[in-house]
């Protein structure tokens, strides 16, 4: 797959130090690009011709001529005063792209870069080592992980920070007939019938299907029974009582948000009722009222006109 390599120029007082990062960049790159057959693999995020800055060879890449040139001429295109210079380079596994892990759930966050500065290894920290801190990133053979809490253990995991395009699409029940340690990390599994998706960590016990993202809802009865702690953080949206719990590895807990089970409230008739919530009037009788660990119980109810509660 081409390297890539993002650029966005600072103000004319940094140039120099913009030429000896894109020079340090490039280099990193030449090896890789001596084995290519065109000289144009590089793409500066404009076009193969980089505004008139055509390589000859890729030894050419590294020459201070060339790359004065290339600043030069980005430099005019300048749209704002600063910038920074984001090298990434893709791979095989995930494309150099993909949504960036919560460090502390290992779930998928909102897109953002990887933050400028994150240092590059050229193995994964062990536990105890000083970048081994739930939160931190670091670039390991290209692509960007994050170190995620553990499963079972104090110790955490280096996670690969996005994933690969969905590779295995089958039922949520036969994804135990795909051996985690037979695919490679960052690997994808998506169920077709529950619509989550899983991806092949190397955790601290191994390489193993963990839950990546996505909603499961069904009726509140079909709740998933029998999860482990590799489905942590798994999401199950109920269609009949319109509550969403998380698995935390061992139990489900409601998430927030919404109208909380239990909660009353008091209106001049039904049609005041607030959308986004089963209601049911405080009317003496017993009704199943949504419990925190994705159960229902029986609640007898007080008779108070007006009044409802949230199923």
């Amino acid at each position: 797959m081409a390297q890539i390599l993002h650029v966005t120029i600072p103000a004319s007082a940094e140039i120099e130090t913009l030429r000896q990062n894109i020079l340090t960049s490039i280099n990193k790159l030449v090896d890789q690009l001596n084995n290519q057959q065109q000289t144009d693999v590089l793409n500066l995020g404009f076009n193969r011709a980089v505004n008139g800055v055509t390589p000859v060879s890729p030894t050419d890449l590294v020459t201070k001529k060339y790359v004065d040139d290339l600043v030069n001429k980005l430099a005019t295109r300048a749209k704002t005063p600063v910038g920074r210079l984001v090298a990434t380079v893709g791979n095989g596994a995930n494309g150099g792209g993909g949504v960036p892990l919560d460090p502390g759930t290992g779930v998928p966050t909102e897109g953002t870069p990887v933050p400028p500065g994150t240092p590059t290894v050229t193995s994964l920290p062990p536990p105890g080592d000083p970048l081994s801190v739930v939160g931190t990133r670091i670039i390991y053979n290209g692509a960007p992980y994050v170190y995620v809490a553990g499963l079972v253990g104090p110790d955490g995991y280096w996670a690969l920070d996005v994933t690969g395009v969905p590779t295995i699409r089958d039922t949520f029940a036969n994804m135990g007939l795909y051996t985690a340690s037979s695919y490679a990390v960052g690997t994808v599994f998506f169920a077709t019938d529950w619509l989550v998706s899983y991806a092949v960590q190397n955790t601290d016990i191994g390489l193993e299907w963990t839950y990546y993202n996505g909603i499961y809802e069904d009726v509140i009865a079909n709740i998933p029974g029998i999860l482990s702690v590799k489905d942590r953080n798994f999401t199950f949206r109920s269609s009949d009582y319109l509550h969403s719990w998380v698995w935390n590895g061992t139990v489900w807990h409601f998430t927030t948000g919404g109208f909380p089970a239990g909660y009353i409230i008091s209106v001049l008739g039904p049609a005041y009722l607030p959308p986004g919530a089963v209601w049911h009037a405080l009317d003496g009788t017993t009704q199943s009222i949504s419990q925190d660990n994705g159960t229902l119980a029986s609640v007898g109810l007080a008779t108070v006109a007006g009044e409802y509660v949230v199923q």
